[in-house]
């Protein structure tokens, strides 16, 4: 599976930041407003908790063959992000 360095402004999830996170699947975008926010995952956070996280809150991905074309486009794209 792809992992990928987390890091958030929600201060729900501060006490993660920095920390590598598995990315499970893409959200289907039908579930959220995808239009107004953009690509959202859903992760493995190390200790198991399982949350979704935007695109921009993902870096460094690290995928390999095996991830859905999704996960790979998406890491890809993460790379042209800019960042806060």
């Amino acid at each position: 599976m792809a992992t990928a360095t987390f890091k958030t402004h929600d201060t729900s999830y501060r006490q993660y930041n920095g920390e590598r996170v598995t990315v499970v699947s893409k959200l289907n975008p039908a579930s959220y407003d995808a239009d107004e926010v953009g690509p959202m995952y859903n992760i493995d956070f190390a200790d198991g908790k399982p949350t979704e996280a935007f695109a921009d809150e993902l870096t460094d991905w690290d995928v390999n063959d095996s991830d859905s074309e999704d996960i790979r486009t998406a890491a890809a794209a993460s790379a042209q992000l800019p960042r806060t």
